[in-house]
């Protein structure tokens, strides 16, 4: 997955900031701007996950909704 695509991801679909995506993804904050940056490839177990949240906005909402 490009930087690109994950970001457009987290951001379009999701509507999440790295701040948001990074603690359901169990990363700190700087390993979601790396990947969106290019600085690191998005290893393929993160790729999985972005997108079950992608297919489960529920979740993503549910968990917002806590904090």
């Amino acid at each position: 997955m490009s930087p690109d695509d994950f970001r457009a991801i987290r951001a379009k679909t999701l509507g999440l900031t790295p701040y948001e995506l990074a603690p359901l993804m169990g990363v700190h904050v700087r390993t979601i701007q790396r990947w969106e940056n290019g600085e690191r490839s998005v290893p393929g177990i993160a790729v999985a996950l972005l997108e079950y949240l992608q297919r489960d906005h529920e979740l993503v909402s549910k968990r917002n909704h806590k904090n």
